[in-house]
Parts: C-alpha cells; sequence; structure tokens
C-alpha cells in the first residue's frame, strides 16, 4: 500500500510540475539524452491528466513507435482505474516517418477546426526521431512540423518530448531549428541516464528528483 501511494503522489506531482496553469497556446518542452526517461515521463503525465480530469481527451503521438495501449494499461493498474473508460479517451497514433507526423498534426488540425472537444492536450515523443535521418528529414521539421504545431496550439496545450532516437548509433546534441524556439513557452530538461534522475525546470531552475521503475516505466519520486 506504501509503494502504490508513492507512485500515485509521484504521478501528480510530477504532472502538477510540468502542466501546471497550462493553457492553450503553450509549448511544453521537455528535453533529454537516449533512456533518460522521456518516455516514461510523457506517459505518466498522459494517465494523470485523463484520470485527473474525466472529461479530457488526449492525443499521444508516438515518433519513436514504442509506446502500445499496454504500456497505459500498467500505468492504469497502478490506480485501479476502469482502464476501458479512460483508454477510450486516448487516441495513440504512431508515425513511421516525418510524412506520418505531419499528416497526422495537419489532420488533427483539421478535426480542431470542427470539434474542439474532440482533444483537450496534445503529447508528442519525440520531435527529434527524425530529425537525424538526414539533411531533408531536418528541413522538413524546420518547414513543415515546425509550423503546423505553432498552428494546433491555438487549439490546445502541446507537451513534447525530444531525445536522441531509440535506434541511432550516434548520441548527436538536442540542436532544432531556430523556429523551434520561439514556439516553446516552458522548458523542462531531464538528466541521467540511471535512477536517480532530475527533472529541472529552466525558467526557474529548480529541480525535482524522480525514479523510473523499470517493470512499469512507472514514475517515482
Amino acid at each position: 500500500k506504501q509503494w502504490y501511494q508513492r507512485r500515485v503522489r509521484a504521478h501528480v506531482q510530477i504532472q502538477f510540475n510540468i502542466i501546471k496553469d497550462l493553457r492553450t497556446a503553450d509549448v511544453v518542452d521537455i528535453r533529454g539524452v537516449h533512456i533518460s526517461g522521456c518516455t516514461s515521463l510523457l506517459c505518466s503525465i498522459t494517465i494523470s491528466h485523463l484520470i485527473s480530469d474525466p472529461k479530457s481527451r488526449v492525443v499521444y503521438i508516438d515518433c519513436d513507435r514504442g509506446v502500445s495501449p499496454y504500456k497505459f494499461q500498467q500505468l492504469l493498474n497502478l490506480y485501479n482505474e476502469d482502464s476501458q473508460n479512460v483508454l477510450d479517451r486516448l487516441l495513440l497514433s504512431s508515425c513511421n516517418n516525418p510524412y506520418e507526423l505531419i499528416e497526422t498534426l495537419e489532420n488533427l488540425e483539421k478535426e480542431l477546426d470542427r470539434d474542439k472537444s474532440m482533444c483537450s492536450i496534445i503529447l508528442i515523443d519525440n520531435i527529434l526521431a527524425y530529425y537525424w535521418s538526414n539533411i531533408y528529414d531536418r528541413n522538413l521539421m524546420k518547414d513543415k512540423i515546425v509550423p503546423v504545431i505553432g498552428t494546433l496550439k491555438k487549439h490546445c496545450p502541446i507537451v513534447v518530448t525530444r531525445h536522441p532516437p531509440v535506434k541511432s548509433t550516434k548520441q548527436p546534441d538536442n540542436t532544432v531549428p531556430h523556429n523551434w524556439n520561439r514556439i516553446v513557452t516552458r522548458r523542462f530538461e531531464l538528466l541521467n541516464q540511471t535512477n536517480p534522475r532530475y527533472l529541472v525546470d529552466l525558467s526557474s531552475n529548480t529541480q525535482t528528483e524522480i525514479r523510473i521503475d523499470l517493470d512499469t516505466g512507472a514514475i517515482v519520486v
């Protein structure tokens, strides 16, 4: 029971730190090195948001193709929640290349123009997944992906992770196109590749120590 309470408290605290006072037009940037825990953090935010607001609808875009519905089911088991009720409000989309990501974002924009209630927050993991493939993919991010995210944010807040792709054989830095920084409103960084990790709020220079349960991927404070 004590372990369960720690996990629940962690989910609530981490979500509060990252998306407190989040409003339409906000873009939250969470950066980290490979296996720093960005994906686990984003999954935890997803479940916490869905549980804390029973009317919320979340779109989760997986650019690394490493997240399945079972991942969210595992996290829901920590809460003893009705998983069907929660997962019915989660739209999980996997993109194999930058063109699929652009198409997904553009379709989302059209859907939100028709029905603003279809989504209350958009989560994208990992915006750099294709950036390091070749120079043309980098141009796609600058010329297509960033502008459409800049348009999408008028409908709802967006939380994005950026880290070297899972299958990358090199460890590039997290350089992004200059226009990306123009649309970001809040910035966080995950430090360390093993426990304990630290979530740093770059605007206030404060940090929270977190640990990742390797069995479930849950964030534990």
